[in-house]
């Protein structure tokens, strides 16, 4: 084989070799941006579950259940709490029997309803959705 035949079975095997370098580096870099997303996500759950989701009066108005503006919604291996001014309470009848205190000394008045507490409905499934988690 002549000079020229050698010269184009190089230019064959360089142009392979950069397609399968270059296949690589996209594998490579699919994988790191997968990993890497599970990674962020692992870290912004184990956050989340350290400290809870913030819920405040403000963003629920006069829904709002609790007799303190801000509380933290937080899990027990599943159960639904709510962690207010440094105290965690049970959402669920699962809560209170493993051991949490129940709401109501820190559950609000209805000012429209003498008599009735405000439901916290909307905030207990709020929290049992974060539970699934």
């Amino acid at each position: 084989m002549g000079e020229s035949g050698h010269s184009m079975r190089r230019v064959v095997i360089n142009i392979q070799e950069q397609h399968v370098v270059e296949s690589n580096k996209k594998k490579l870099i699919n994988f790191c941006s997968v990993f890497g997303t599970i990674i962020l996500a692992a870290i912004v759950l184990c956050w989340v579950d350290r400290y809870g989701i913030k819920v405040t009066m403000q963003e629920y108005g006069t829904k709002w259940p609790f007799t303190y503006p801000v509380a933290r919604l937080t899990c027990d291996g599943g159960i639904a709490l709510v962690k207010i001014d440094g105290k965690k309470y049970g959402l669920t009848h699962k809560a209170e029997a493993k051991g949490y205190p129940s709401i109501d000394s820190v559950w609000r008045e209805d000012p429209e309803k003498p008599g009735s507490k405000i439901w916290p409905g909307d905030i207990t499934a709020r929290a049992r959705e974060h539970c699934r988690y």
